[in-house]
């Protein structure tokens, strides 16, 4: 059977580019189901590259940008490639953005936010045109693809055509086996976070807090922009942060393996954005084998075996009583961190999921071209 071609189109060369889309073709096309086609996505491509590689491609598999030039080269695909199946991948509900989310003022349709007591308007009517874009793609589209079924049922009323893909991960580029452990007595307690996790971490805040004071010999390492939290820091007290700073996604996962933590805290605030993203942060500690303590919503109540696989809380107060539980007790910590291991080996690595990936896309082609009306055979008029 022909091997299918895919031209993958990311958004960026980041984490979600390469989650979503360059890493599943990167390992489809090593294991020989398709044949990838890799556009550099930091060169532009004019539209003559681009329909030259058009005719040639089976499935287009794209992340949205929301301007009127990539929507014209998206919808004009089929001109080129009437058989061109168009593939929309989405990572977010960008229905219900948190205010706190630098993306908010890009897509909410309020007319303005109080910011300290300040009105602040918002450009609405570029907004509306923005998502009207967004939903555009969403209904041209033959298929999308997205990461949970709380996202799929977000965007349901657009598309009946909706497969759900977890974020998986490369094990490969997670095993550095050979990176010993810091030689100290300090436990490591890990957060990663941007500007966007602000109400996240109000969620574990005062738990770090109360625990830095009670354990000495314990430090909060923090992953994140360090003036995103500055205040939390100073609060925390410098001495008993470790704090790095953002790197390209391509040195993520070597340097989680050199910093070594020994437990992972994954706070979410409730709320409809939140409770549609994935469980990635879960699946990289997992993959660690560091056991995590992570809020009792979705995603992760959906994946978390409490007790197991990690533990879920509901509150500060459990945050801080499921840390200590780990911070006192070694092979607690080994047990949850190799069942967290097992789980990850098992659902989310892409190596050994990549079927599935390649079975979304098989189905995918077998879904009938809504765009091209079928041929009506008409007999020739009968003279009267």
């Amino acid at each position: 059977m022909k091997k299918l071609t895919v031209l993958a189109m990311p958004s960026n060369d980041g984490a979600i580019g390469n989650l979503r889309i360059i890493e599943p073709c990167k390992v489809l096309g090593e294991n020989g189901f398709i044949d990838p086609i890799m556009l550099n996505v930091n060169k532009p491509i004019t539209h003559e590259e681009l329909t030259e590689v058009i005719k040639k491609t089976d499935i287009l598999w794209f992340q949205a940008v929301m301007n009127q030039n990539f929507l014209w080269q998206i919808l004009n695909c089929r001109r080129f490639n009437p058989n061109i199946k168009l593939v929309l991948d989405i990572d977010d509900n960008l229905y219900n953005v948190n205010p706190w989310n630098p993306s908010y003022t890009a897509f909410t349709t309020d007319s303005s936010i109080n910011a300290g007591g300040v009105d602040i308007k918002l450009p609405k009517h570029r907004n509306l045109a923005r998502l009207r874009m967004f939903e555009t793609l969403i209904m041209e589209a033959d298929a999308i693809v997205v990461t949970t079924d709380l996202l799929a049922a977000t965007y349901s009323h657009l598309n009946n055509n909706i497969f759900i893909m977890p974020n998986r991960l490369i094990f490969e580029k997670w095993d550095f086996p050979h990176i010993p452990k810091l030689k100290d007595d300090k436990i490591r307690i890990s957060w990663m976070g941007g500007s966007s996790h602000l109400m996240d971490w109000l969620e574990c805040h005062a738990a770090c807090a109360r625990i830095i004071k009670k354990y000495p010999n314990v430090k909060i390492q923090l992953q994140t922009s360090p003036d995103c939290y500055s205040d939390f820091i100073r609060d925390l007290g410098k001495e008993n942060i470790e704090l790095h700073d953002w790197i390209d996604y391509t040195g993520h996962s070597f340097r989680m393996n050199c910093i070594k933590p020994d437990i992972g805290i994954i706070p979410l605030h409730e709320d409809e954005f939140s409770v549609c993203k994935s469980d990635l942060k879960f699946s990289e500690y997992a993959t660690l084998g560091v056991p995590c303590v992570c809020s009792n919503i979705p995603p992760y109540s959906k994946v978390v075996e409490h007790g197991v696989t990690g533990f879920l809380a509901n509150d500060d107060i459990e945050f801080e009583k499921y840390l200590e539980m780990l911070i006192n007790d070694s092979a607690l910590r080994d047990n949850i961190g190799t069942n967290a291991y097992e789980w990850a080996k098992k659902e989310r690595c892409l190596e050994d999921n990549v079927e599935s990936v390649k079975s979304i896309l098989d189905n995918i082609m077998e879904l009938p071209h809504w765009h091209i009306m079928p041929k009506v055979e008409t007999k020739e008029a009968v003279p009267v």
